[in-house]
């Protein structure tokens, strides 16, 4: 790999990441074009031929398309926002489902904050 893509393939100080148009190119170097896994990795500068694959199984099990992957945690929804030549009933109708939600959200917490308690009782009792 250091001959073909020099000493810079070799800095890993960041993750690199590869567009949906590129990875199909190089699974369909594999796949279509009966190249070896491992030869396919090293001239595409991959960290690993096991990282394609992971691209390759991941390809067939999703019906041969790619999938990218959400990074991150999931966010909860975000309350509508007020719109500016909004009617009496609009208003009444956004207001109670931002209520409803604050209510939904509110039960959450309280319900996580007594399952957190009973797990801290129960790890005093053990000890």
């Amino acid at each position: 790999m250091i001959d073909k893509h020099g000493y810079d393939v070799l800095k890993t100080n960041k993750n690199r990441t590869f567009s949906v148009i590129e990875k199909e190119r190089i699974i369909n170097r594999v796949i279509l074009d009966n190249e070896s896994v491992c030869s396919v990795a090293i001239d595409e500068g991959l960290i690993s031929n096991g990282m394609l694959f992971n691209w390759i199984k991941e390809y067939k099990e999703n019906c041969y398309n790619i999938v990218e992957r959400k990074w991150g945690r999931p966010t909860m929804p975000k309350v509508t926002k007020k719109k500016e030549n909004e009617t009496k009933d609009e208003t009444i109708k956004r207001l109670q489902e931002e209520n409803l939600y604050l209510k939904a959200e509110l039960e959450y917490s309280k319900k996580l904050r007594v399952v957190v308690q009973a797990r801290k009782n129960q790890l005093q009792k053990k000890k």
